[in-house]
């Protein structure tokens, strides 16, 4: 394999990474939606003094998207990390043959 197609490669798991880290945050994002729920609910209940069946379901389970998108969103930006390193490695090494 020479070093052009492995700099080919290396981008191109590179973008599949960064996409893969965007669509992790979206997670993120309705995760914060489900929590903020969960505890309007809960506001709400404790403020009219009713009881509202299943009133921690939406919290819980946004908490746990979260736990789960921020997670996989963290292992995104250490293999991305991983990669720049190796773009870089493989440009330096490229830079010194030519010279």
């Amino acid at each position: 394999m020479n070093t052009t197609n492995e700099a080919e490669d290396l981008i191109a798991k590179a973008e599949e990474i960064k996409r893969g880290g965007v669509r992790w945050s979206k997670y993120e994002r309705y995760a914060w939606i489900l929590i903020g729920v969960g505890v309007a609910v809960r506001l709400y209940e404790n403020y009219a003094e009713i009881s509202i069946p299943y009133n921690n379901t939406a919290f819980f389970v946004g908490v746990g998207i979260y736990l789960v998108a921020s997670n996989f969103r963290r292992n995104n930006r250490k293999e991305r990390m991983r990669v720049d390193k190796e773009i870089e490695a493989l440009a330096n090494s490229k830079s010194l043959k030519e010279d």
